[in-house]
Formats: C-alpha cells, sequence, structure tokens
C-alpha cells in the first residue's frame, strides 16, 4: 500500500533532531532514583544494582560496574548537585563522554556504557508518530482533562469558563475529524 511520506520527520531529521532510536528502548539510570528520591540519606559507597551494573554512590561521583564482573575494572559518572529552593540538594549526572560532559538526571545503557539521550541521538515516542495518533493523544488529553473537571465534552465542567470550555471542545472535534480524514485517505477499506 502506497503511504504518504512524513514531511515533518525528514524536517526535522535535517534539522539534527529525530534520532535512530527511541529512549524508551533503552535501559536507564535516574540520578533522582539513586540520590535524591529516598527515605534514609546514602552512605559514601553504598552499593546499588540496577540493569546488572553495582553502581557506588559517592557525593561527587558514582562507580560503575558490571555485576558478574569481580575485578575493581570500571568506569566513573561524575556527579554535580545543586541546591534546591526549600533546601536540599538535588543530583545530576555528568555524561561520561568527554565531548558531551552535559548535567542530565537520566543515562541510558548502549554498549556496556551510561551516556545522556543527545549522545546516542535518541528521540522521544512522540516525535515519531504518525499523525493520526498524534491526533488521537491530543484528543484523549482534552477528554482526559475534561473528565478530571467533572465533565466530559459534551457538559461543561463547574468552575470552567464557557470561553474555555467552547475552545477545547472545539479541539476535541477537530482532531476527531483529522483522525477521520487521515483514516479515509491511507486506509479507505477499513472505512466503508
Amino acid at each position: 500500500m502506497f503511504r504518504e511520506p512524513r514531511w515533518w520527520y525528514h524536517y526535522w531529521k535535517r534539522k539534527g533532531h529525530i534520532s535512530k532510536g527511541l529512549e524508551s528502548a533503552y535501559r536507564k539510570i535516574d540520578s533522582s532514583y539513586l540520590y535524591d528520591n529516598r527515605e534514609v540519606a546514602f552512605n559514601a559507597g553504598e552499593e546499588n544494582i540496577v540493569h546488572r551494573y553495582k553502581i557506588n554512590l559517592f557525593e561527587n561521583y558514582a562507580l560503575i560496574r558490571p555485576y558478574f564482573d569481580q575485578s575493581d575494572k570500571g568506569y566513573v559518572i561524575p556527579i554535580e548537585s545543586t541546591s534546591c529552593n526549600y533546601g536540599g540538594k538535588r543530583h545530576w549526572f555528568l555524561c561520561p563522554n568527554p565531548k558531551c560532559n552535559k548535567r542530565v538526571k537520566i543515562l541510558y545503557l548502549c554498549n556496556m556504557l551510561f551516556l545522556c539521550r543527545n549522545c546516542l541521538r535518541l528521540g522521544y515516542s512522540s516525535q515519531v508518530r504518525e499523525p493520526h495518533m498524534r491526533y488521537l493523544y491530543m484528543k484523549d488529553k482534552i477528554e482526559e482533562l475534561l473528565k478530571r473537571k467533572g465533565g466530559d465534552v459534551y457538559t461543561r465542567p463547574r468552575y470552567m469558563h464557557q470561553k474555555t470550555f467552547d475552545e477545547l471542545r472545539d479541539k476535541y472535534w477537530d482532531y476527531e475529524d483529522k483522525i477521520d480524514q487521515y483514516l479515509m485517505k491511507h486506509y479507505p477499506l477499513f472505512i466503508e
């Protein structure tokens, strides 16, 4: 079946924003999970096991070694901390790639190395969705918002301005029309 080329995909690829892979397909470690969202403060040298890797946490770095490797081989990921407005600290990984060295919250595992999404050229799933799936996602977001506020597409939620409700409802029906148009154009056999 002939499919219309996704011009938006090629546009962003030329700009260098669309990647070779999706970030959801990679295993990852999160600095806030390891350092910040804890009931007990971490001890220097504390060992965590994540994705078959031993991660020893220190104040300024994390030492990463494969779980199955008994030697002391491994590599260091620098850690940087920033003060929060209401006290406490937020910890960040510094990407171990010497060309990058960006401060990031999440590192992704690729070929036994944890790197940031920019180094791995990872894209988000929303960047590679087909148009009808993006419209469906936006339509569902509007419907969820209206339900959360106590209404639906047909009845205005209490305490919501009529103008706001009308704008949301119009967007909802526009997305519904765009989905129908796309499906009729690309999948005519299924619509009849």
